[in-house]
C-alpha cells in the first residue's frame, strides 16, 4: 500500500570524533550489526537511556561470540558492556541492549565490537549519541500546543495508514527488529487523537503544514475500529490541534476494481461528505485537492481515457454544486515518461505528482552482505532531481514536486527484496529539498505546482521512507525540511512523550509486543500444559489478556463485553473478532485440547468460534456446520457431532486431539468421536483468530467465554470437572 525508503548506516546529528579508535574485522563474518541505535530519539542527560542493537547470523553461530560496547567520555554503561550472543539459528536476528547515562549534555559515539570465540573480530559497528539538556515540563497536562512556523508554500506529507497495532500481520513487529526505524513516539497505536496530536505538532513545527492520508475503499465505514483507515478517520480528524493544520487524500486502491457506478454514487459521496467540506482539507482556488496514486490503473477501471475524463468532469461539476468551486485532481506517475504524462493528461487530470520516484541505476548498483542490490542514496536524490526536472521542461501539466526521502522495504520483504537505497542521510535529504524548492520558485504562483510541496513519507517505515522523528534520524528529516522551506530556520525544542507525564502513544504495543509476529525466539513459561487461558473479563477494549503463564495477549476488533458464565464474555458483532499471532505453542506436538463455553440464539452454518489454521493443511479450528459443531484438524481431519449445537444456554465444549483419535464433547459428554486424530503441523505466517475464520470473515453470532488450549489431551474425567465448574 505504501512504499519505502532507509538504512541504518546514518544517523542525526553531526558529532565530534570519537576517541573510540576504528576497528576492521579481521575474518569472515559469521554474524553482523544489522541494525544499531538508541532506544530513544532524544537521550536526557541524567537519567539512564537505552541503546538497541540487532545482530543477524549469517550461519549457526558457535559458542562464545560476543558483542561489546564502547562509549565516548562522558557516558556511562549501567552494567556489563559485553554480552554473549545467544541465537544458534542461520538468518536468526538477536536483539542485545545496553542501559547508559551521561550526568551533563554530551556529543559522543558508541561502538559496538562483535568477536569469535578466540577474541578475533567479526564485525563493528559505530553510530553517534547525543545527550540533551533535561527539560521541565510537568506541568503539561496533553501534547504540549504546537507552534506553527510559516512558509510561503504548502508542504504536505504523504501519510500511510498501517499503524493500527493488530489491523494487519505486517505491522509494528515487523519494525521492532530496525532500531533506527522506531518513532520517536514509540510504536504507536494509530487512529487516536493522541498520536494525531503528536503528529500535528511535529509537522507544523518543522514548516510541514499536513498530511496527505492514502485512502482505500474499504474505507467506507466512518466509524472505523480497528482499520488501518483509524489515521484519518478516529485520529487526525479528532485531533484536539485538527484546526491547525491540513490534509487531503491520496486515493490508493490497488488491490479493488472500482467501477464508474461505484466510484460515482458512493466512493465520491463519501469523500464530499467526511473530508472535501472539512474547513482543514487542502484547497488551491478554493478548489479541494485529490491525489490519486494510480492513476493509469483508475483509468483502465474507468474504461478508458475518455470515459475517465467524462466522471471527472462529473466529480468537478458535483463539487462546483456543492459549493467548492471545483475538484483538482492530481495523478501520481513515478516517472518522466512522456507517454505517460501525456495520457494522464488526456485522461482529465488537472496536475502531476508522484507517490515514490524511479530512476534506472542499475548500472550503479552493488550487493550488501546479503546479496541485496543497493542505489547509493546520493546518487538516487541527485537522479530525482534529474527526473523532476524533465517533467518540468516537458510542461505536459504543471507538476507538484516531491520529495522522497529513501527506499528500504527490507522489514516488508526480507532478502526478497528487490532493492535499497543505502547510506540514507540527512544531508542528501536536505539537498533533495533546496532543489525542489527552486523548481516551485520557478512555477507560477497561481498554479498548484507553484504553491504545494509534498514530501515522500510521513511515516512508511515498512518501504523506509519516512521523516517523522525517530530512534536513529532523531528530528533530522524534519529540521531539514524547516531549514529550506521556513522563515525561521532555527532548531526548536524537540520535546517527546517520556519528558511528559501523560499516557504513551505505545501502550497497546508495549502490552502486546511480540505477539502477533514474533521478530525474536522468546522462550515463554508454560504451566500445567496450559497454553493459552482467554477469560475475557478485562475492561481494556483493546487487549483480551491472557491469564496463563504464556501470556499470549489477544487484540479485540469490533466485540463487545456481554455477561458470561463467569464474570464477562467475548460477543462479536458484525465481522468482528479478536487475534492473536500464531506462536509456535499454539500448535503442540503431543497431543491438544481446546475448552470454551459459548452461547447463541441461533443455529447457524460455516462460522469458527476459534481458527488458527493460517496456511494451507495446518492449525485448528471449532466452528459450526449446518448447525453443528465441528473439529478440524490440518484442514484434512473432521470430527462432527450427530445433534444440532444447543441454543439459548451457556454450553462448554472440548475439542481434544491424542494425535490418533478427535473428539468433540459438549457439557462434559463425549458427542463426536474420529479415528483421523494426527499431530498438527504450525504454520509460519499470519494470525489466529477468536470468533470467525479470519479478520474481514463472518462472525460467530454468539458469545464465548472461558477460552483455553491445553498442550495434552485432557481426560474424560478432566472434562467433565471443567464443563461442571460453573454450574
Amino acid at each position: 500500500m505504501c512504499a519505502v525508503i532507509l538504512n541504518p548506516i546514518c544517523i542525526l546529528f553531526l558529532f565530534a570524533q570519537s576517541a573510540i579508535p576504528p576497528t576492521q574485522p579481521v575474518q569472515a563474518e559469521s554474524v553482523f550489526v544489522r541494525g544499531f541505535a538508541p532506544q530513544g530519539a532524544v537521550l536526557r542527560s541524567g537519567r539512564s537511556e537505552t541503546l538497541v542493537a540487532v545482530l543477524k547470523l549469517v550461519q549457526a553461530t558457535p559458542t562464545g561470540v560476543t558483542v561489546r560496547l564502547e562509549v565516548s567520555p562522558g557516558v556511562e554503561i549501567l552494567g556489563d558492556p559485553e554480552i554473549v550472543v545467544t541465537g544458534s539459528a542461520p538468518d536468526e536476528i538477536v536483539r542485545t541492549e545496553w542501559r547508559v547515562k551521561a550526568d551533563a549534555p554530551v556529543r559522543g559515539r558508541a561502538k559496538l565490537v562483535v568477536r569469535d570465540p578466540t577474541g578475533a573480530i567479526i564485525d563493528s559497528n559505530a553510530i553517534p549519541i547525543r545527550f540533551e539538556a533535561p527539560i521541565e515540563l510537568a506541568s503539561e497536562e496533553y501534547v504540549p500546543v504546537p507552534r506553527p512556523v510559516e512558509s510561503d508554500r504548502i508542504v504536505l506529507a504523504h501519510y500511510c495508514p498501517l499503524w493500527k497495532y493488530g489491523a494487519h500481520s505486517m505491522g509494528w513487529d515487523t519494525i521492532e527488529p530496525w532500531p533506527e526505524r522506531r518513532p520517536a513516539i514509540g510504536f504507536y497505536d494509530e487512529g487516536t487523537p493522541l498520536v494525531a496530536d503528536w503528529h500535528i505538532k511535529y509537522a507544523l513545527e518543522h514548516g510541514v503544514d499536513g498530511f496527505v492520508f492514502t485512502w482505500d475503499k474499504i474505507w467506507l465505514d466512518s466509524t472505523i475500529t480497528n482499520s488501518l483507515g483509524d489515521g484519518l478517520n478516529n485520529g487526525f480528524l479528532q485531533a484536539r490541534y485538527l484546526d491547525k493544520a491540513k490534509f487531503c487524500i491520496n486515493w490508493a486502491d490497488q488491490y479493488y476494481a472500482s467501477s464508474r457506478e461505484e466510484l460515482l454514487n458512493e466512493i465520491f459521496p463519501f469523500w464530499l461528505d467526511h473530508y472535501f467540506k472539512h474547513p482543514s482539507y487542502v484547497r488551491i482556488g478554493g478548489r479541494p485537492v485529490l491525489f490519486i496514486t494510480h492513476a493509469e490503473l483508475v483509468t483502465t477501471w474507468l474504461g478508458g481515457i475518455e470515459e475517465t475524463r467524462a466522471v471527472f468532469d462529473e466529480l468537478r461539476s458535483r463539487c462546483r454544486q456543492d459549493g467548492l468551486g471545483g475538484l483538482i485532481i492530481v495523478g501520481c506517475v513515478p516517472t518522466a515518461e512522456p507517454k505517460r504524462l501525456r495520457a494522464i493528461a488526456a485522461a482529465g487530470y488537472d496536475a502531476t505528482s508522484a507517490y515514490i520516484l524511479w530512476t534506472d541505476l542499475w548500472s550503479e548498483s552493488e550487493r550488501d552482505r546479503e546479496g541485496i542490490p543497493t542505489f547509493s542514496h546520493e546518487s538516487v536524490m541527485k537522479a530525482h532531481g534529474d527526473l523532476l526536472k524533465q517533467r518540468q521542461k516537458l510542461g505536459v501539466l504543471p507538476d507538484v514536486v516531491t520529495v522522497q526521502m529513501g527506499w528500504d522495504p527490507r522489514p516488508w520483504h526480507g532478502l526478497g527484496t528487490t532493492y535499497y537505497m543505502a547510506g540514507v542521510s540527512v544531508e542528501n535529504f536536505e539537498h533533495a529539498c533546496r532543489a525542489a524548492g527552486r523548481l516551485v520558485d520557478a512555477n507560477d504562483r497561481s498554479q498548484i505546482d507553484g504553491q504545494l510541496v509534498v514530501l515522500d513519507n510521513w511515516n512508511e517505515f515498512g518501504e523506509g521512507h519516512f521523516i517523522e522523528p525517530t530512534a536513529g534520524f532523531g528530528f533530522g528529516f524534519l529540521d531539514a525540511v524547516k531549514r529550506v522551506f521556513c522563515r525561521e530556520s532555527a532548531a526548536c525544542t524537540h520535546i517527546v512523550p517520556t519528558d511528559l507525564p501523560l499516557a504513551r502513544p505505545d501502550r497497546v504495543f508495549q502490552h502486546c509486543r511480540g505477539i502477533l509476529h514474533d521478530p525474536y525466539r522468546r522462550d515463554r513459561d508454560i504451566s500445567d500444559h496450559l497454553v493459552a487461558s482467554w477469560r475475557f473479563d478485562g475492561a481494556d477494549e483493546q487487549i483480551a489478556s491472557d491469564s496463563s503463564a504464556v501470556g499470549l495477549h489477544a487484540l479485540k476488533h469490533h466485540v463487545a463485553s456481554v455477561p458470561g458464565v463467569r464474570g464477562h464474555a467475548l460477543q462479536p458483532m458484525q465481522y468482528g473478532y479478536a487475534i492473536v499471532g500464531v506462536d509456535r505453542l499454539l500448535y503442540p506436538k503431543d497431543g491438544l485440547t481446546v475448552a470454551f463455553w459459548y452461547k447463541t440464539d441461533e443455529h447457524q452454518d460455516d462460522v469458527f468460534l476459534l481458527n488458527t489454521a493460517t496456511e494451507k493443511n495446518t492449525g485448528y479450528g471449532i466452528g459450526l456446520r449446518g448447525g453443528k459443531l465441528a473439529f478440524y484438524l490440518n484442514w484434512t481431519q473432521l470430527a462432527e457431532t450427530q445433534a444440532a449445537a444447543p441454543l439459548g444456554r451457556w454450553t462448554h465444549v472440548a475439542a481434544v486431539c491424542d494425535n490418533r483419535t478427535m473428539a468433540i464433547y459438549v457439557d462434559g459428554v463425549e458427542m463426536a468421536r474420529s479415528p483421523y486424530g494426527q499431530s498438527v503441523r504450525a504454520p509460519s505466517k499470519g494470525v489466529a483468530c477468536i470468533g470467525a475464520y479470519a479478520p474481514g470473515a463472518r462472525s460467530f453470532s454468539g458469545a464465548i467465554d472461558e477460552l483455553e488450549i491445553h498442550q495434552k489431551a485432557l481426560t474424560p474425567i478432566e472434562i467433565e470437572q471443567a464443563a461442571t465448574r460453573y454450574k
